[in-house]
This record gives structure tokens, sequence and C-alpha cells, in this order.
């Protein structure tokens, strides 16, 4: 994925591993970077983005992170 580097985004993406994060609105590199990388980085740094969002981001483990906070506060 490529996104602005504010909020989640910067936990979500590690830039040049699993994405690219783009600082200050300057867009135009990061898209001729990413047009420029050949395309087994480019299938790598996707099955890297994908691999991330289920070790870290999955409707299941978001619940039980916030399960565990709600149990947290009792």
């Amino acid at each position: 994925p490529i996104g602005d580097a504010v909020g989640m985004n910067r936990q979500v993406i590690s830039d040049g591993d699993n994405g690219r994060l783009v600082f200050n609105g300057d867009w135009l590199p990061v898209f001729k970077e990413i047009i420029q990388l050949s395309k087994e980085k480019r299938i790598a740094m996707g099955k890297a983005a994908r691999q991330s969002i289920m070790q870290e981001f999955t409707y299941e483990i978001q619940a039980e992170r916030l399960k565990a906070f709600f149990q947290s506060l009792l």
C-alpha cells in the first residue's frame, strides 16, 4: 500500500518494506519510485503487506485487543 504518513498508516505501513509512506503530501516522487521497482520487488512488497495485516490487524486480533482493553477497565 501507499499512504500518507499520518495516523494508523504509520503503524500499518513499514516504509519500503510492505509499502510506501508519503510525507508532506509529496506523492509524485513516491509514484515514480514505485513505477521503477522491479515486478518482483512490487510483488514482494505486496506479500509483505498482506502478511503484516494478517498478523496484526485482522478482525479477530482487533476484537481480542478491544476485549482486553474493556476488561482492563473493570
